[in-house]
């Protein structure tokens, strides 16, 4: 995903705006089966991201791929940080419907190992990890989220 000038106060990524000076974060999860749960890491790190004091983590959007035709996925936050393809249920999750006992389906791959990208303008606040949570079926969901931190 590149990103272009799009005016003078913002970049864009795909089709996604930055304000200037925002840092692009990708960040992924892995979750296995139904009711798996995963924390998410910055690409290249090896531990869960959580959003730093005084800052808001501003999901932009999500890619989606699956292992198997029934897997889905719900994208949140929570309090607790959970290794990849766990299954301890998150603390205190926050879904991106808005939903904090049981997350909807929202993000699901249109077909067997096919991309879906959901805009998501989803806000976490500080002090919280990003998770991912199996919501039905088998297989694996293995997303990649892209967002920014703000000052708050």
């Amino acid at each position: 995903m590149g990103l272009i000038k799009a005016g003078n106060s913002q970049l864009q990524a795909g089709l996604m705006a930055l304000p200037t000076g925002s840092d692009l974060k990708v960040l992924v999860a892995c979750v296995s089966g139904a009711t798996g749960s995963s924390g998410a890491r910055v690409l290249g790190s090896s531990s869960n991201y959580v959003v730093p004091t005084g800052k808001v983590f501003k999901c932009l959007a999500v890619q989606t791929t699956r292992s198997a035709t029934t897997a889905s996925n719900a994208i949140g936050y929570a309090d607790n940080s959970l290794p990849f393809y766990d299954t301890t249920a998150p603390t205190n999750p926050i879904y991106s419907n808005g939903g904090s006992s049981t997350p909807i389906s929202n993000i699901t791959a249109i077909s067997l190992d096919m991309i879906s990208v959901c805009l998501k303008g989803f806000d976490i606040p500080a002090g919280k990890y990003l998770i991912s949570k199996g919501n039905g079926g088998v297989g694996d969901c293995y997303s990649t989220i892209y967002g920014y931190e703000e000052s708050v």
